[in-house]
Formats: structure tokens, C-alpha cells, sequence
């Protein structure tokens, strides 16, 4: 079970990146930094808090569209600057194609990332221990069903240091939080909604931790 008291040093601590077939870490001294960071901002946000917020946290695929100087696009994929080649519209080949597409799927879409979380906690709440079928449909009768919980909310991406304007920084932030399997967790619906009621009160006990009113 993940425990409430430190799941927020833990994955502030340490996140382990998957990217492909690669991982990176972020050691805890980017964590310590993003976490001043966040400490430094809290100690003079205003009552309501005024940081840019996103509805969506959404990479879309056309955005790794790649072009020249003279227009002329490239090839999609990572670290690949030939030039696109028929039959293919975005890729220089069928192995770019292959790969970026796999890559693509596996950390940007929402759905495969929440199958992963619940496949790893076993279709376990990691609250009340429950345990339940991986599909909605068949928890109806219940009136409670397994959910992909943030531990520490999407909503705290800007004050951890993220950003979410240019693509490099979308990525980023996708990778290292918002789809960071350290910062998920399976919780069935009824946990996850009275954890949800909350998340007001807990974001200003983690941003302003020491109550400061100045």
C-alpha cells in the first residue's frame, strides 16, 4: 500500500524516468531544487494561485512535425533529419515509423499508461485494499471501480518547475510527471473522491508548509 504520510518525499525524492527502452533518473538534488523552487513560490502566492493552468495535458502527435529552412519536412522521428520518403507522410522509413509510433503510444497515450498503473498495483486500491476488474463496466454493480490517481496532483506541475509551452518542455513535463509512473497509483472510485474533495487544502499545506501568511 502506498502510504499517505510519505508518498510526497518519495516521489519527490526520486523519479524514475522511462522513455523507450531507456531510463533516466532524476536525482534528488533536481528534486530538492524543484522543491525550493516550490517552497519559494508559496512563501508569496496570493490567496488564489496564480499560475498558468491546463486543462489538457495533451502532446499531440503532429506536434513533432519537423521542417527545413525551406519548408521541406523531415522525418518524425528522434534524432532522424532525412527527409520524409514515399509511401510514408511523416517518416523517412518504415523502421522511424515503427519506432517513433511505439515510443508515441506508450508515454503519451493516457489510456495505456492508466492500464500499466492498474496491471502494476495488481487492480488493487492502494487505499482500502479493495480489489476489482480492470473494466469499469463489470464494478458497475459495486458503484466503485479502479481509477489512475496522481499522488501529487497535475495541478502542481508549475510550482515543481515544469512548464508547458514549448514542445521540449511539454515532453518534459509529460515524462518526468504528469505520466511518471512514481506519481501514480491505483485507488478505487470512492477513495479517490474523498481524496479529490481535499486536494484545495493539501496543495496549500505542501506549497506553504510552514503556514506563513506574509
Amino acid at each position: 500500500m502506498v502510504q499517505d504520510s510519505n508518498v510526497v518525499s518519495s516521489v519527490t525524492q526520486k523519479l524514475d524516468v522511462n522513455v523507450g527502452n531507456t531510463t533516466n533518473t532524476t536525482t534528488a538534488t533536481t528534486a530538492a531544487t524543484t522543491a525550493a523552487t516550490a517552497t519559494a513560490t508559496a512563501t508569496n502566492m496570493p490567496s488564489k494561485f496564480n499560475f498558468p493552468k491546463i486543462s489538457n495535458f495533451i502532446v499531440y502527435i503532429h506536434e513533432f512535425d519537423k521542417f527545413d529552412e525551406s519548408g521541406n519536412q523531415k522525418c518524425r522521428n528522434h534524432n532522424c533529419m532525412k527527409s520524409v520518403c514515399k509511401p510514408f507522410r511523416k517518416y523517412c522509413s518504415k523502421k522511424c515509423s515503427i519506432q517513433f509510433t511505439k515510443w508515441y503510444n506508450a508515454n503519451f497515450y493516457w489510456r495505456n499508461i492508466r492500464n500499466q498503473v492498474l496491471k502494476r498495483d495488481n487492480y488493487t486500491c492502494q487505499i482500502c485494499g479493495i480489489v476489482l476488474h480492470r473494466k469499469k463496466r463489470f464494478n458497475k454493480p459495486l458503484k466503485n471501480w479502479l481509477e489512475c490517481d496522481h499522488i501529487i496532483p497535475k495541478s502542481y506541475y508549475y510550482h515543481l518547475g515544469y512548464q508547458f509551452d514549448t514542445l521540449d518542455n511539454k515532453v518534459k513535463t509529460i515524462l518526468e510527471f504528469i505520466h511518471n509512473g512514481n506519481n501514480l497509483r491505483t485507488l478505487c472510485y470512492k477513495c479517490h473522491k474523498n481524496l479529490s474533495a481535499n486536494v484545495v487544502s493539501d496543495r496549500s499545506k505542501l506549497l506553504n508548509p510552514y503556514g506563513d501568511t506574509n
